[in-house]
């Protein structure tokens, strides 16, 4: 018989770039984010590992959150190459047919990094590897990591990469029979009165 497994996705805090919506993740929080990482981890429960992505912003998220976090790549941002440091809208004004290409195509590549898709095809083999697991395992990444597991889970097409928001500091949980991932819940953001059993 399978073990139950459960997945609860953390959203990294904000940062500076992602305020300015600029292509930089391995930063630190921005004042104030490691307060409300605190406050996410009293509604979290029997966590039986806590994983975290490589960046800066992702590992003080997971640091507030307490335990030991432990780094897996898999978990990493998309690599965005020579986009790393500029804004939506300056490439937008400078590139504006690689920026359209690149929310077009989610094989498609401009800036010279990894792909949706690339980035799809690494986190589905992890939830595929993982679905029977076991326990109750916390990962805290990036806004983009998080809807490409989402996509992989509902084997919906990439095309809908686009039409998913994950709000920072927000919780999305799935759960495994063993067989299939399930999607619990898509984004969750709690206050302090909720628990995440």
């Amino acid at each position: 018989m399978s073990r139950a497994t459960r997945l609860t996705l953390i959203c990294r805090g904000e940062t500076a770039s992602a305020k300015l919506s600029r292509f930089s993740s391995d930063e630190p929080l921005l004042e104030g984010e490691h307060d409300k990482a605190a406050a996410v981890a009293t509604t979290l429960r029997t966590i039986g590992r806590l994983l975290t992505a490589p960046e800066q912003s992702a590992q003080e998220t997971a640091a507030a959150i307490g335990g030991t976090p432990v780094v897996d790549p898999v978990f990493r941002d998309l690599s965005f190459d020579r986009w790393q440091g500029r804004t939506l809208a300056d490439i937008a004004a400078s590139t504006p047919d690689e920026l359209g290409l690149w929310m077009t195509d989610p094989s498609a590549a401009p800036h010279g990094g990894e792909s949706i898709a690339q980035l799809f095809d690494r986190t589905a083999h992890w939830m595929a590897e993982n679905r029977a697991a076991g326990g109750h395992t916390a990962a805290v990444t990036h806004p983009v990591v998080i809807r490409a597991i989402v996509l992989s889970v509902l084997d919906a097409p990439l095309s809908s990469f686009w039409k998913l928001d994950v709000g920072l500091l927000s919780l999305t949980e799935l759960t495994s029979d063993g067989r299939r991932w399930v999607v619990q819940s898509l984004g969750k953001v709690l206050h302090g009165r909720e628990t995440v059993q």
